[in-house]
């Protein structure tokens, strides 16, 4: 379900980069795609805390191999969706 909404995001934050490559009104699907974004990490951050009680170790990879599967993609929709986001549009314009 997590994946699905950070999906989502990613769709908002493109939706926003094309109205505001059109020079149209895009501050409103930003702003999903940032709530959106927030919420999916506040929830990463969640199940990393209820894994965390079970994982003694400091290795990340062991830690990452614990988690849902769903956990690793909805944190690469995350940093998709800030890219998105904050990569500023005149790279986009010649």
């Amino acid at each position: 379900m997590w994946l699905i909404i950070a999906i989502a995001g990613i769709i908002f934050a493109l939706i926003g980069r094309v109205k505001e490559f059109r020079d149209e009104n895009f501050i409103v699907f930003k702003r999903i795609s940032l709530l959106i974004t927030a919420l999916c990490s506040i929830n990463f951050i969640y199940s990393a805390i209820i894994y965390n009680s079970y994982f003694t170790g400091g290795n990340w990879r062991m830690f990452l191999e614990t988690m849902p599967g769903d956990s690793k993609n909805v944190l690469i929709c995350i940093g998709l969706s800030i890219y998105v986001n904050f990569v500023p549009i005149s790279i986009f314009r010649k």
